[in-house]
């Protein structure tokens, strides 16, 4: 039982060791196969490892872009075993700029396609999104669409990006076997070979980037040598208060060497009187504040010459120092010239201030600008002109007109030059003459608007010259250009602004030769001077030509040409800079021209222009000065304003310049006397201003001067028209009243003459009755000769002319008053001219004159308490005769003597005189084509001059053979007159003379009388109401003509202008009223005989 016992016991345990040894079997299988991964994992991070070491070696050789990228590749499928690797290189856009690839073969090419336009595979996008690797799956279509997708089928990919310092510079893919991806450590060792890719792919960007930078230095280094060495301005570097570097052209300028210079300081080189104005400049350079980019220096050259020079300062480094660099441009020309164009400014501004036209300058339809004339014609301040737009200046009724006018000035529409138009002053209205033109003010267009007011003068005075005004800029700097060439002129390099001067983008210009963009006539010139510095290796410098931009414009351009060599010494092409001085040319030209323009201006003007130094003598004069004053410009020149000023001048004119010294202000409108070369005395009118130098200073003078003589006799003349046109208008309106007198008086009064003559003629008038006849008649006689002396004075009555000696009409005038001076103490002396000639003239008439002259002379004398005296002259003046009646009475006062004329003017007492005496005279002396006129000072007396032309001919009618008056005998006459007692006074003495008379009182009535009857005479009042004289005389004409050739016409009314042509023409004879018997029956008489 116990062997038993023991037997079933060793078999259990048997069965349990087996068991036990079953279970560390098992485990001894799981050490082994955990063994065999852990030396699968040994061996694949070895192979990581020596891939790593292979590309760390590839780094370290320094090799490229392209072989490190296939290195990568190659290493990482050959000793890492994975299936495929592909690397890709990206810009900043995601577009593939370089890349590898090892185990794809041609599958990669559709990616790379890809990846050229920028198209990413999924799996780089999630590489680029994350920091570190990516594991890929073929699950759920991740990889749809990729084209290496069937490539990647059963593995697994990591994808990682390769990035350094921030910056992404592309990704990687690797293919492996499942399983793979998801080792962490796996993805550890990839992304570090991806870093150390990264910090390659940086160490070679940074080395490419540094041995381009080395080589922009140096080649920057070259050129800013070659530009500082060939620059026209000069260059010094300045250290410790010592010059320590000076290019060529501070040596050339300065005369010194750089040994010479060294030994200076900075401000040594500035003439003593600018050294501390430079200084000062330095001083607040320092401090900070801005300086004026235009300030012009002195300095002075080793020779004692002296330069303008502009400055500029930089702060450099110097050795590994602080430096400053001084930079002088040599600007005496410039300053030369603007000199020249400040003095031509001054002198246009001077023509324009004293412009007698106004200026305006309009921008944007305001006034900016306006010149003295129109401030003071205008009474407005700029201010408030500038306030306003030009148009609200215009009259309301003009300023459409003025709108239109510029619109048609816009279009360039064909208009008259001048055009009159109405404008509004703080004074009233005035009238201008207006005219535009382009300009440009201040950089931007606008209009000179030239105005003259011809309110007064329009048609006295002819428009001044339009001037031009412009205002002129010199630029301070000059364009610079970089440029270099080859040894066939075709550029190589060049700065930005030569591509911005010619118009050309770089690309556009790299490459291209010199004969592309210069002028055609300087190609040989600038081949001969390339070809120069070839031969002589030496530069030259200030050479010219012309160049064409791409837009066709032309660039003048003065450039400096040095030799370009390569490392050998060997010339290799040409450098140089260019210089873009259109615009000094330009002013240059306008300059020039301006400077033509002034003299021609000045030397065509009228107007005379001169300038004075401060001692008042002559240093420029014009033609026109000269011209007038008859001397040379030789003979002027240097001598004082003196000689050309009337001594009783002299002190107000120094006043005058005085004035302009003192205050700067200008004098103008200073009327003066000048003394011409001949000694002839002239009238001139001056406006003087001050010279200024520059600083400010009064130096001189200049001013311009008018010669007024003419226009003072034009002003004249111009009153006397206006006094002879106001006395014209008076004298028609008395003319119009003694018209209307005479018709009103004439035909009664014809009645009464005519009757009290028939009742005198009558023997058995009763003695007692025939003295009041007579006085009767004498007195309607009287009436008759006021009238007739009414008309003369009106002009309306024809005067009886006849060859008369004015000197005996003269002796019977003062023989008429001889009596009456005598006794009022009054003595007389005559000089009477023995040859005077005589004249047509009506003596009668002149007669009246004269005694109305004398009459007043006598009249004035008498008042005086001496003795009177009249003198009177008769003398020939060419083709005249004059006669003056000269008395030493109280004479007439200067507010009397222009009026004197007047109807009905008189100084005298009330009852004394009419006023109409000497109007009577002034018309009588008109009517002969003379002229009367007084001269008197009070208490000195009057002279009264007549003048008179001498008339040699004169057209007399023929008058019928004398013969005894004989009876008229039985002829039948109609007698046609609406007055009932001209027609019962003609006809009773018509019937006394044995006549046949028939009467009508309208042209109707003599009609129907003229159809029944035939007559011998027919007597025809002119004007009647209804049909008139003249119509029925016409009518006349168709029914009895023979009967109008004996028709005696009777007016009793002032003739009109067309009554006189009807009479003239047709010849008619007529009778004025009122007449009597006697002058009836002779015209009557006349009438037939003539027939």
């Amino acid at each position: 039982m116990t062997a038993a016992k023991s037997g079933k016991r060793d078999k259990q345990e048997l069965k349990d060791e087996l068991q036990a040894l079953r279970r560390r079997v098992r485990a001894l299988e799981g050490v082994v196969s955990k063994q065999k991964a852990l030396e699968e994992r040994l061996r694949r991070l070895n192979m990581v490892l020596r891939a790593i070491r292979n590309i760390n070696q590839l780094i370290a050789r320094g090799v490229g872009h392209a072989e490190l990228l296939k290195g990568l590749c190659d290493n990482l499928v050959t000793n890492r075993s994975y299936h495929a690797v592909w690397v890709a290189l990206l810009d900043a856009s995601g577009k593939m700029t370089a890349y590898s690839q090892t185990g794809l073969g041609k599958d990669f090419l559709r990616l790379k396609r890809r990846l050229e336009r920028g198209e990413l595979p999924t799996c780089a996008v999630r590489a680029l999104e994350a920091t570190g690797a990516v594991a890929i799956k073929n699950e759920e279509g991740e990889c749809e669409g990729c084209p290496l997708a069937g490539k990647y089928a059963g593995s697994s990919r990591l994808s990682i990006r390769l990035a350094y310092g921030g910056k992404v510079y592309g990704v990687m893919t690797v293919a492996a076997l499942p399983g793979i991806a998801a080792d962490k450590e796996e993805a550890g060792l990839l992304e570090e070979v991806a870093a150390d890719i990264a910090f390659a792919l940086h160490s070679l960007e940074a080395e490419e980037a540094r041995r381009k930078a080395e080589e922009e230095l140096r080649s920057s280094e070259e050129r800013y040598r070659t530009v500082v060495e060939a620059a026209a301005q000069s260059i010094t570097v300045s250290q410790g208060g010592r010059i320590v570097f000076a290019n060529r052209r501070a040596l050339a300028m300065s005369g010194y060497s750089l040994e010479e210079l060294q030994q200076m300081g900075p401000f040594d080189l500035f003439h003593p009187d600018d050294r501390e104005i430079a200084l000062e400049r330095f001083r607040r350079w320092v401090r900070g504040e801005p300086l004026s980019r235009w300030h012009p220096l002195r300095v002075q050259l080793k020779n004692g010459r002296i330069r303008w020079v502009a400055t500029g300062l930089a702060r450099i480094s110097w050795e590994g120092r602080p430096a400053v660099l001084s930079l002088m441009t040599d600007i005496t020309d410039l300053v030369q010239k603007e000199e020249e164009l400040k003095r031509s400014e001054e002198r246009y501004r001077t023509l324009v201030d004293s412009s007698a036209e106004g200026i305006l300058v309009v921008q944007d339809d305001k006034v900016v600008f306006a010149n003295r004339r129109v401030l003071r014609e205008g009474g407005y301040t700029l201010e408030e002109i500038q306030a306003k737009s030009l148009w609200d200046f215009f009259y309301p009724e003009d300023r459409e007109k003025a709108l239109q006018r510029f619109q048609r000035w816009l279009k360039r529409e064909r208009q008259p030059r001048y055009y009159p138009l109405r404008v509004m002053t703080k004074y009233g209205v005035r009238w201008v003459l207006f005219n535009m033109v382009d300009i440009t003010w201040d950089g931007r267009p606008a209009w000179l608007v030239l105005m003259e007011d011809v309110t007064e003068q329009k048609r006295l005075e002819d428009m001044l010259i339009e001037s031009e005004q412009r205002y002129r800029t010199v630029l301070d700097e000059m364009g610079k250009a970089y440029y270099e060439v080859d040894l066939r002129g075709n550029l190589v390099f060049f700065s930005d602004a030569l591509a911005r001067q010619l118009g050309y983008t770089p690309e556009e210009l790299m490459g291209m030769n010199y004969r592309k963009y210069t002028l055609e006539e300087d190609w040989e010139n600038i081949f001969q001077v390339f070809n120069q510095v070839y031969r002589t290796g030496e530069p030259l410098r200030s050479c010219h030509a012309v160049q064409i931009a791409k837009d066709g414009s032309r660039i003048d351009v003065e450039y400096s040409v040095l030799p370009r060599r390569d490392e050998k010494g060997e010339i290799i092409g040409f450098r140089g800079v260019a210089r873009d001085i259109t615009e000094r040319k330009r002013l240059e030209e306008e300059l020039r021209k301006s400077e033509e323009r002034f003299r021609t201006v000045l030397d065509e003007m009228e107007d005379s222009y001169f300038e004075l130094d401060i001692a008042g003598n002559f240093t420029f004069v014009n033609d026109a000065l000269c011209r007038v004053m008859g001397f040379s410009r030789e003979e002027v020149l240097g001598k004082n304003y003196r000689m050309l000023v009337a001594k009783e001048d002299w002190d107000r004119i120094f006043k005058v310049f005085n004035e302009v010294y003192r205050t700067g202000r200008p004098q103008k409108g200073v009327i003066f006397k000048t003394v011409r070369k001949d000694g002839s005395i002239g009238i001139g009118e001056l406006a003087a201003l001050p010279v200024r130098d520059e600083k400010g200073e009064v130096v001189g003078f200049r001013g311009i001067g008018r010669d007024i003589a003419e226009r003072v006799k034009a002003e004249e003349e111009r009153r006397e028209l206006e006094r002879r046109a106001q006395l014209a208008a008076r004298l028609a309106a008395v003319g119009e009243m003694a018209s209307g007198i005479a018709h009103e008086i004439n035909n009664p009064l014809t009645g009464v003459i005519g009757y009290a003559q028939l009742l005198l003629a009558r023997k058995d008038v009763p003695e007692d009755m025939r003295a009041p006849l007579e006085v009767i008649n004498e007195s309607a006689q009287r009436v008759a000769s006021i009238l007739r002396r009414l008309l003369t004075f009106a002009r309306q009555y024809k005067p009886e002319r006849r060859l008369v000696n004015i000197n005996e009409v003269v002796e019977s005038a003062l023989r008429l008053r001889a009596y009456h001076l005598e006794t009022s103490n009054i003595k007389v002396t005559t000089h009477l001219a023995p040859d005077l000639p005589t004249t047509i003239a009506d003596p009668g008439q002149l007669q009246q004159v004269f005694l109305n002259i004398i009459i007043n002379a006598e009249a004035a004398m008498k008042r005086v308490s001496r003795q009177g005296r009249l003198v009177v002259k008769t003398e020939a003046r060419d083709s005249t005769i004059r006669i003056s009646f000269k008395d030493n009475g109280p004479g007439i006062a200067p507010e009397h003597l222009e009026r004197i004329f007047e109807p009905f003017f008189t100084t005298s007492e009330v009852g004394e005189g009419t006023g109409l005496g000497l109007s009577v005279c002034h018309g009588i002396i008109t009517e002969h084509k003379g002229r009367i006129w007084a001269e008197s000072q009070l208490g000195k007396g009057a002279t009264f001059f007549i003048e008179l032309p001498v008339v040699t001919a004169v057209m007399e009618e023929k008058a019928p053979p004398a013969q005894a008056p004989s009876r008229l005998g039985r002829i039948r006459v109609l007698v046609v007159d609406d007055e009932p007692v001209v027609r019962e006074f003609v006809s009773r003495v018509l019937r006394a003379e044995g006549c046949e008379v028939d009467t009508a009182g309208s042209a109707e009535e003599a009609l129907e009388r003229l159809n029944s009857q035939r007559y011998r005479l027919l007597l025809l009042d002119i004007k009647m109401p209804g049909t008139g004289g003249i119509e029925l005389y016409r009518r006349l004409g168709k029914i009895a003509p023979s009967l109008a050739k004996r028709t005696l016409f009777i007016t009793g009314d002032v003739m009109g202008e067309r009554t006189r042509d009807f009479l003239a023409r047709t010849g008619a004879p007529y009778i004025v009223k009122p007449f009597d018997a006697y002058t009836l029956l002779a015209e009557v008489r006349r009438v037939l005989y003539s027939s």
